[in-house]
């Protein structure tokens, strides 16, 4: 691989810029024996094929530092079985970590595989990863353009520079036929801000939302664009989850406020269906404010967000977090999650329909829980 460097402060948007980090097959260096540590994962499924595509980061150090890399894995049947196709490992053991991958198809069809890309001071322990309370806002958005039908092959498209900040969860397709990306500068103000593409190379800022200086850690934010226009925002903050509503397509917010929905402080999944209901996937029931990560739940919405039904327990262990999902092309919900990423480094999936999220019933017939992606060989 090519282990180029570039300059972290360089302006970044608008228009993408080409990027010296490389994309490559699964080697002995980043298989699954050696890890340590793997999870935050997101999923992306192919409304052609049907098949579906995971990523996730991991390390072989154990945790969150300066050697972790993201990797992409893929399935042709289904989910039965996976293969990991490429890792994305900006400099090996140098001091550029990339983390909190996402995978989308976007509606042109193309496979968007992104992840955010951080350089620690040199002057800091390499395992204090997180060094935006700081000030030190490196963080940049890098990706990777490939074919959503198809096993990735050499040679492998450019990487590209997107954006400052880090984006955790999907871009969102609004009412204008914008792709809205929701990057991170965490602890900034404003921390979540909001990018319009039509091609998710050349950008456009809209306007961000600012978290109470007294709650803000990693934002993690993603929204929905209500049926009257407005776009409500769910964010991730110290005592658990935070809101806003923007009434102008996003260009202005108010301060965000506390959300009665009830969330630790981790991430969640939030978005529309094909049905124009919505989903969210969350820890606990509607309104608690569970302090573990547990119990995973599915709800659906049918008056946009006021009221939530159902409450499918997806995974009712502890330490089981961070769900992502799509939709596939039978029309079924697909949540992936992790559990456990330092000792089993469970990266799972399930699957159900909205009929079985709104009556909260993980016992119906098609109803698929605890399938595996990829899990610890030790």
């Amino acid at each position: 691989m090519n282990r180029g460097t570039f300059s972290l402060f360089a302006a970044l948007a608008p228009g993408a810029v080409l990027f010296a980090t490389e994309v490559a097959p699964i080697d002995a260096a980043h298989a699954l024996p050696t890890r340590k540590h793997q999870g935050i994962p997101s999923i992306a499924v192919s409304k052609v094929n049907g098949r579906m595509w995971s990523t996730f980061y991991a390390d072989p150090m154990g945790g969150e530092n300066h050697l972790n890399y993201c990797v992409l894995t893929t399935s042709s049947d289904d989910g039965r079985t996976w293969k990991e196709v490429l890792y994305a490992d900006p400099d090996g053991t140098g001091l550029t970590r990339a983390f909190d991958p996402e995978v989308w198809i976007s509606p042109d069809g193309v496979l968007r595989w992104t992840w955010a890309e951080r350089t620690a001071d040199p002057g800091i322990c390499l395992t204090n990863a997180w060094n935006g309370g700081s000030g030190q806002h490196t963080d940049v958005l890098v990706g990777v353009e490939l074919d959503a039908e198809r096993e990735p092959s050499p040679p492998y498209p450019p990487c590209r520079r997107l954006l400052k900040g880090v984006m955790m969860c999907k871009p969102t397709v609004v009412a204008s036929g914008d792709w809205v990306y929701p990057l991170c500068e965490w602890f900034a103000a404003p921390s979540t801000r909001f990018y319009a593409t039509r091609d998710g190379r050349s950008f456009r800022y809209l306007g961000g939302v600012v978290v109470p200086k007294k709650w803000r850690l990693f934002d993690e934010g993603q929204f929905v664009e209500r049926r009257d226009g407005a776009w409500r925002v769910l964010l991730r903050n110290k005592n658990g989850l935070c809101e806003s509503t923007s009434t102008d397509k996003g260009l202005t917010w108010p301060e965000a406020a506390a959300s009665n929905l009830g969330h630790p402080s981790a991430r969640l999944f939030f978005t529309r269906l094909p049905s124009g209901n919505l989903l969210l996937v969350k820890h606990g029931r509607v309104g608690e404010a569970l302090k573990e990560r547990k119990e995973l739940r599915a709800f659906v919405s049918t008056d946009d967000g006021l009221s939530w039904k159902g409450g499918l327990l997806i995974d009712g262990r502890v330490n089981v977090s961070y769900p992502d999902g799509d939709v596939d092309r039978n029309g079924r919900i697909v949540i992936v999650y992790d559990r456990e990423r330092r000792a089993d480094r469970e990266v799972l999936f399930a699957r159900f329909t909205e009929k079985d999220a709104t009556a909260g019933d993980d016992k119906a017939p098609g109803v698929e829980l605890r399938r595996v992606i990829s899990r610890s060989p030790n």
